[in-house]
């Protein structure tokens, strides 16, 4: 639930932002004649009208707002997407009933290390919807960056039981994780009906474009 103090906070941000925004739509439709004396005061006798158009605007910008983070937008919302418990034994590098491909950098470069086991863990599935790099990608939840974090044995059984949020035709869905204290990102894609792995350095500075249906794929928050 809400608190009633963030509640209170909420309405006192709407209030400032609607006499702002009031202000400036009554002095843009005076300069424009919409607005006159003589017309003004029948403006102000429907405020029931005002404050219905008010609500309707803020329903829907509100929500919109809610699953956007940073540069990406929610869209597992409603869905409850859980991750089965793992041993933490199972490596990407080894997961070929997985994935046809897997980038020999998890073994070439030492990522393939036994992690914690995990128990059920919730995920959400989010979109970009804003150019960016890991850093801006993962940075725009204002979270912990450990927060993120899958391990690969939890990557390995989100691609095995839910490859439906994977997108197709090739483009890819990032997973942040870590080992040895550095954070990596596994960037898993479709194509053919065949998934591949690849892994990348957090510190990357390469962009993603927004315009096609990259994903992210982090614990629920």
């Amino acid at each position: 639930m809400i608190a009633s103090g963030q509640v209170a906070e909420a309405v006192n941000v709407i209030t400032a932002a609607a006499r702002k925004g009031g202000e400036e739509a009554i002095n843009q439709l005076a300069k424009t004649g919409a607005l006159n004396a003589s017309n003004f005061q029948r403006v102000l006798a429907q405020g029931d009208r005002v404050a219905a158009a008010v609500k309707a605007a803020l329903l829907t910008t509100l929500a919109e707002l809610a699953n956007i983070v940073g540069c990406l937008r929610l869209i597992s919302g409603g869905h409850k997407i859980v991750l089965a418990v793992t041993s933490g034994k199972n490596m990407i590098s080894d997961a070929t009933n997985v994935f046809e491909y897997i980038d020999p950098y998890f073994r070439n470069c030492g990522l393939d290390v036994i992690t914690k086991s995990t128990p059920e863990t919730e995920v959400a599935v989010y979109e970009m919807i804003k150019d960016g790099t890991y850093k801006q990608i993962f940075g725009g939840f204002g979270e912990n960056l450990g927060r993120l974090c899958l391990t690969q044995d939890q990557i390995r059984v989100f691609c095995r039981d839910h490859r439906d949020w994977l997108p197709t035709e090739g483009y890819a869905t990032f997973f942040l994780f870590k080992v040895n204290g550095k954070f990596f990102v596994a960037c898993v894609s479709v194509g053919g009906g065949r998934l591949g792995v690849s892994v990348y350095q957090f510190e990357s500075d390469g962009v993603w474009p927004a315009g096609s249906p990259y994903r992210v794929v982090v614990p629920q928050l």
